[in-house]
């Protein structure tokens, strides 16, 4: 991109560092046709459909601005404010070696992955807002209690792209590691001399991921017989038999991302054609 335009502080601080470049440039190609075709209509309908489709894009845009930054994050002091008193606790890389910020890092794509659905459905009807059952269908949408053929349906009406159509279906179906660790498991990962990162042994990674539970399955086993030789197992491993926290952030950061963007520029392309 070679000009900010209209951008908040958030968007600037993106743009100056390389973000938008690097992974979401579609985001502000998407804004600024947005805004230029609020400046030119007067219908209610189009500028309900117009400004929601900026806010719902600027929402994802803002969960995978930050997950970007938290999975980059370094070495930081963190000052609560408890019971009036201002307490400093350090905490290294807090969301990299403590399990419940950990967990937090990986919901916060998670939900950008529910608002695509919601974004999704806006961007296929722009008379979304028209009246009440209609606005609530589109807002409460959760495709992964819906017919697949739906999900398919509707991705169509954006792209006949069948490469975005499959990444689709696998943001949709898969991302197991996510779903497993944010709901179901927090006793596999310890320290490793390699970084100040906590890690996980990557077959439990990867199995996770193609949805392997003998291996898993294995793993925990393990940890309930016996966690502290478990975290020593993974303390001594060599690099190439772990996975660290920054690499499954930034992996799941960077596939995200690459997604959404497309996304954004199918729905650029499809207001252009559609509004004039």
């Amino acid at each position: 991109m070679k000009s900010k335009g209209e951008i908040n502080s958030h968007e600037n601080n993106s743009y100056d560092i390389g973000y938008f470049n690097s992974y979401l440039d579609n985001y502000l190609r998407l804004k600024r046709t947005v805004i230029e075709k609020l400046d030119n209509i007067k219908d209610d309908c189009l500028i309900r459909y117009l400004q929601a489709i900026r806010i719902y894009s600027y929402t994802i845009y803002e969960n995978l601005w930050y997950g970007y930054v938290i999975s980059n994050s370094e070495f930081d002091t963190i000052n609560f404010r408890i019971n009036g008193q201002v307490t400093e606790l350090a905490h290294h890389n807090l969301f990299k070696n403590h399990l419940p910020s950990f967990s937090a890092a990986i919901l916060n794509f998670g939900t950008c992955r529910d608002f695509y659905f919601v974004l999704l459905r806006i961007a296929i009807n722009s008379n979304f807002a028209k009246d009440r059952k209609e606005l609530i269908d589109t807002i409460m949408i959760n495709y992964r209690t819906k017919n697949k053929c739906d999900f398919v349906a509707d991705i169509k009406k954006i792209t006949g792209d069948s490469n975005y159509l499959r990444l689709a279906n696998s943001l949709l179906y898969k991302n197991n590691f996510r779903n497993f660790y944010a709901h179901r498991l927090r006793l596999l990962w310890w320290k490793n001399p390699a970084s100040s990162d906590y890690y996980f042994m990557r077959d439990i990674y990867n199995s996770i991921e193609k949805d392997d539970s003998d291996i898993w399955c294995k793993h925990l086993q393990r940890v309930f017989l016996d966690a502290k030789s478990y975290e020593k197992e993974i303390c001594r491993a060599p690099k190439k038999d772990i996975i660290s926290s920054s690499e499954i952030l930034q992996k799941t950061h960077n596939s995200l991302a690459k997604f959404i963007n497309d996304t954004f520029r199918y729905i650029k392309e499809k207001i252009e054609k559609d509004i004039k």
